[in-house]
């Protein structure tokens, strides 16, 4: 056994310089497709960058227009406040983004809701996982003119910093009806 880098490897066909080199080559190779996401930290394997990661992440359906925003390119933290627009007109609803960094963990998918500003709710809808650390709702439904906010059911992993003034990051897409 030998102690490399802090780490206790068991050299295999003997303990010679040649089963030693075998090994870290090995190992070189084995994590050689990790690449290293912000804050330097691994990302798992599939990972595709977006050159907008919580800037504006790209709607699954390019024709989409973009209904709100909330997001930037700075660092990040935990906790953000839930996220409110307003719309002028009448949308289709085909999908809500959230942003759930997690100091690099990310975090299992949940659900996103709107709440009308009557109180009432749309959803929720469940999400799937893109990239490790974000949330994706597609809903596909009608969302009339009004103002809404963005109910995620994780809000304490919910990306936010100082330029969205604590509110959390997250996006919409859709149609204009």
């Amino acid at each position: 056994m030998a102690k490399i880098g802090g780490f206790t490897t068991v050299l295999i066909a003997g303990s010679g310089v040649k089963s030693l080199l075998g090994i870290l080559a090995f190992a070189f190779l084995a994590l050689a497709p990790l690449s290293l996401g912000a804050c330097g930290t691994p990302e798992p394997p599939g990972y595709v960058a977006l050159a907008e990661d919580n800037a504006n992440p790209s709607p699954t359906d390019p024709g989409a227009t973009q209904i709100f925003s909330v997001g930037n390119l700075l660092a990040v933290y935990n906790g953000g406040t839930a996220p409110s627009f307003t719309t002028e007109v009448t949308f289709r609803l085909t999908e809500v983004w959230t942003y759930h960094w997690n100091n690099g963990a990310g975090a299992a998918a949940g659900t996103i809701a709107l709440q009308r500003g009557d109180g009432s709710i749309m959803g929720p809808w469940a999400t799937t996982l893109y990239n490790s650390v974000y949330w994706v709702a597609r809903p596909d439904v009608i969302l009339p003119a009004g103002t809404y906010t963005v109910i995620d059911s994780d809000p304490s992993t919910l990306a936010q910093n100082a330029d969205t003034g604590g509110v959390g990051m997250a996006w919409a897409y859709g149609y204009v009806q």
